[in-house]
């Protein structure tokens, strides 16, 4: 975590108070530019490391290799090592923090779970393929010195979850002879230590969610009975760790918002002596999610071999190329593949005979919809269902009818063409809810509107419109409904000419950029390259004026004739080389310090596939946000040094949105509200803002977000949040 603050500056007790607050096991490393880069002030860096005592475990070891595990004390350091007086709940642990108490019943102490103990049942329940996890069946695998230890041994897990626990858990952790279960989620200044987590011969469940866990070296060598890893949050910052492959009977995988980088068909998990790979190689999979990650790449067809996977979420990241691998997986539940590039068809999922959850929205994907798209749905709901432990060897099969569970199809803003088919009434009595809206739909086959149970009722009650709004109209969701009716698009030149509009604002990129550079005075640019003669009918259509992606300041996405460099280096490279329909389409606006002045049209929002906008340094100019919702692809926005003030808008951001910068702004007052609201937020740097007052509680909204940078502003108390986040602001 970084903070940062002026040099020179009264710090007031209770800012001292705030640095204490913070229990950290890393430096803190103070730097006062802003993310815009050129608002500075001088800096001093400030290092604070955890302090706390610490009780060594005693261990006893004969020339036999009989083991004699202090467990008492192994907690004792577990609770020094983790901040344990300031946990919001020591129950037992402080009572016990006396090295000459003679009370050895650490399973009554808070978080600590036991042989006997009746959650035991409910955490390691038989499971399909699974071992059993009772106590009285320990596995045969153990060795010779951990079967000596364990006669006398208690403790199976441990349940600290959203407990404050701060700094490094210690190596003797994994010592524990019949630890099975870790359950540390949501303690933000925490680092699980992974270096000796083979000596956990039981280890079967690891959830570190929302930790400080950066590493996982040790976790290679985990026990093979280690089924259940999340580390959702965890900034990892790497590519696929490579520990994990060697992970092979793992059911559950959990790495969304771990920072992960590079392509998923090659991963640093390949090694020179393995031919699998990486994930492929984790055939038990039942769970994989790596959603919110920058992973660029492909899926990998090599994932054909994860037959037994029912869940996937790898949306929210930057990956393209086709979706044939979905076909594979016959057990497949849940499939979320959204806000990426994919491309290619539609995959039909005919196979997939127990999909609930469908999410391929905001895709590139082209063509109709397959006739034989999701055919052989079937529900078949487990018996028992469970997060960490799904037993798969009981389900109940409900057929085709409404009194199954409700389906989710989301098939929105992609460029899928031709009529809904005929072909889906054979879903007629599923209670469906499909997002079909802002596609190149034509129509809809009339045995469809009567379906009863598609969207809530919609389709029961408005027919058609219930699916999707007619050509030359539009709603906000793409279809009627109770709350959202099927307006008519009055505007002249819309773009309403198929099925599910949401919008009557234009769509074409180059109407869009004219109407900036009219709005802003583009003759009094100081470069104005492409656009000025953009208009002029004289020009031959073969000249490079006619191209927008030759204009001054603007990016298109790879595949188009674009000569530019790629300016924007905030996310990854486009490894998507093929001509597609987003050939020619603009993904970055860059007209910083260019004497744009006026206020830039709605229509900015419009452009399907833009990424990112930056106009800073443009005094006179003004950029409203009230349309920034129509916009699904905006990542990263730059409006420092501009007219700018008002942020209404911004709270209908899409959650692909993840950069605003909005440095040296004249709002004169307290953070814009609408800031907390645009949950997908990395980075926020407001610098020089003259903002006064404090930093609400809201800010523990925006769960992502790992920069904040607010220098020299007047922001005079913080709020005690804890986000692991890099904070800069000025005290």
């Amino acid at each position: 975590m970084m903070i940062f603050f002026r040099a020179g500056a009264k710090q007031s007790s209770s800012f001292y108070s705030f640095l204490s607050f913070f229990w950290i096991s890393t430096s803190l490393i103070l730097s006062c530019s802003s993310r815009s880069g050129n608002i500075s002030s001088g800096g001093i860096l400030l290092q604070v490391t955890a302090v706390g005592a610490a009780t060594t475990a005693t261990t006893t070891t004969s020339k036999n290799k009989n083991v004699i595990v202090d467990e008492r004390a192994i907690l004792m350091e577990f609770y020094h090592a983790t901040g344990g007086p300031s946990w919001n709940n020591n129950r037992g642990w402080e009572d016990n923090n006396n090295e000459n108490n003679d009370n050895d019943n650490y399973c009554d102490w808070y978080g600590v779970i036991c042989t006997g103990a009746a959650e035991i049942d409910e955490l390691f329940r038989i499971d399909n393929g699974r071992r059993n996890l009772q106590t009285n069946q320990i596995s045969s695998s153990s060795s010779s010195s951990s079967s000596s230890s364990s006669s006398t041994a208690k403790v199976m897990g441990l349940e600290l979850p959203s407990n404050f626990l701060q700094g490094r858990t210690p190596t003797s952790l994994w010592d524990l002879p019949l630890l099975q279960y870790i359950h540390l989620s949501d303690n933000e200044h925490l680092r699980v230590d992974f270096a000796s987590s083979k000596n956990a011969k039981q280890l079967s469940i690891v959830k570190v969610q929302q930790t400080d866990t950066d590493s996982l070296v040790g976790l290679q060598a985990a026990s093979p009975t280690l089924t259940v890893l999340k580390l959702t949050g965890c900034p990892l910052r790497s590519r696929i760790p490579r520990e994990i492959a060697s992970l092979t009977n793992l059911r559950d995988l959990q790495l969304s918002k771990c920072q992960l980088q590079g392509r998923l068909d090659d991963t640093a998990a390949a090694t020179s002596t393995s031919a699998s790979g990486g994930l492929e190689a984790l055939t038990n999979l039942r769970y994989l999610n790596l959603f919110d990650n920058d992973l660029t790449g492909t899926l990998p067809n090599s994932w054909t071999q994860l037959v037994h996977l029912e869940k996937l979420s790898v949306g929210r990241n930057q990956l393209a190329g086709p979706l044939h691998v979905l076909e594979t997986w016959e057990h497949l539940v849940e499939v979320f593949v959204s806000e990426n590039l994919f491309t290619g068809t539609m995959p039909a999922l005919a196979s997939a005979s127990r999909l609930e959850k469908v999410y391929l929205n905001q895709n590139k994907l082209t063509g109709s919809i397959p006739n034989n798209f999701m055919q052989d749905v079937l529900i078949e709901v487990p018996a028992n269902d469970n997060d960490d432990n799904d037993d798969d060897s009981k389900t109940t099969t409900v057929t085709n009818t409404a009194t199954g569970p409700s389906i989710k199809v989301d098939l929105a803003n992609n460029q899928l063409t031709g009529t809904i088919p005929a072909s889906l009434d054979v879903l007629s009595n599923v209670d469906i809810s499909w997002s079909l809206h802002d596609n190149f739909f034509t129509g809809i086959a009339e045995e469809l509107c009567d379906n009863e149970s598609w969207n809530r009722g919609a389709v029961r009650d408005y027919g058609c419109d219930g699916l999707l709004c007619p050509d030359g109209t539009y709603s906000i969701i793409g279809h009627w409904s109770a709350e959202q009716h099927c307006r008519t698009c009055e505007r002249a030149g819309s773009v309403t000419a198929y099925y599910g509009a949401t919008t009557c604002i234009s769509a074409n990129d180059k109407s869009a950029l004219l109407a900036l550079y009219k709005a802003t005075g583009g003759d009094n640019w100081i470069q104005n390259d492409g656009w000025k003669y953009a208009n002029d009918n004289s020009i031959d259509n073969t000249n490079n004026h006619t191209d927008i992606c030759q204009w001054y300041g603007i990016t298109c996405w790879a595949g188009g004739s674009n000569s530019n460099s790629n300016k924007d280096n905030d996310d990854d490279d486009d490894d998507d080389d093929d001509d597609d329909d987003t050939t020619g389409r603009v993904r970055v606006i860059d007209l910083d310090s260019n004497n744009l002045q006026g206020t830039i049209p709605a229509e900015i929002f419009s452009m399907q596939y833009l990424h990112t906008i930056k106009v800073a340094r443009n005094p006179g100019v003004v950029l409203p946000l009230t349309n920034m919702g129509d916009s699904s692809q905006i990542r990263y926005l730059d409006i420092s040094q501009t007219a700018t003030t008002n942020f209404d808008g911004l709270e209908l951001a899409s959650p692909f949105f993840a950069y605003l910068v909005a440095d040296g702004l004249l709002l004169e007052g307290t953070l814009p509200k609408q800031i907390w609201n645009a949950t997908g937020l990395r980075l926020l740097s407001m610098a020089e803002c003259e903002i006064i007052g404090s930093i609400p509680t809201e800010v523990g909204r925006l769960t992502s977000m790992n920069e904040l940078y607010l220098v020299r502003t007047h922001a005079l108390s913080i709020c005690h949040v804890y986000i692991r986040l890099c904070v800069c602001f000025d005290l």
